[in-house]
């Protein structure tokens, strides 16, 4: 299973990256819920959504405690790939905002 993100405009309306774009992100559902559980956040039977702002304030927060994290808490990814799933994720949500996404969700 893998997880996809996209934007939800202030008035409801869906924005996406074409699958080929740059910045669209596709993660596995684990990988997902690893970067996600950085920012406290869940995937929730295959979904979840937070605010733009929650989340350009979490990259911040993961990346400065990703190197006080232990092996184990990092479910056996490296810092080095985390910052780089962090790094992709900062580069989807820049792209969904510029196309009005006010929320980013995953599912």
């Amino acid at each position: 299973m893998s997880i996809d993100f996209y934007g939800k405009t202030e008035a409801g309306g869906f924005v996406s990256l074409p699958h080929d774009h740059r910045a669209a992100l596709n993660m596995s559902y684990g990988n997902a819920s690893v970067v996600l559980g950085l920012f406290g956040l869940e995937i929730v039977d295959g979904y979840g959504e937070a605010p733009v702002s929650r989340l350009r304030e979490g990259l911040v927060t993961a990346r400065a405690k990703l190197p006080t994290l232990t092996e184990r808490e990092r479910y056996g990814r490296s810092c080095d790939y985390l910052e780089m799933r962090l790094e992709d994720l900062s580069r989807c949500i820049d792209a969904l905002v510029a196309l009005g996404a006010h929320t980013i969700y995953w599912a």
